[in-house]
């Protein structure tokens, strides 16, 4: 698990879940929710993936050193 100073959100039991994750878990919320409606636009919905890509791979060091090296 990751772990942000200072970003800690309490949520019950175990370790504090740190706030970026709660902010991933809102944006991905929103893009399906985006993905549903009529009127989603590809470009919208793609844009709105490489933001959630960006937040995992920030929360992720390892994962961001790998998606270095696939051009992203």
């Amino acid at each position: 698990m990751c772990s942000i100073a200072g970003e800690g959100a309490g949520s019950g039991a175990g370790a504090p879940r740190p706030a970026a994750l709660d902010r991933l878990d809102a944006a991905i919320e929103e893009l399906a929710a985006a993905a549903q409606r009529p009127d989603a636009a590809a470009q919208d919905l793609t844009e709105g993936l490489a933001r959630l890509w960006q937040m995992v791979a920030d929360l992720d060091p390892e994962l961001a050193r790998r998606l270095a090296g696939y051009g992203g």
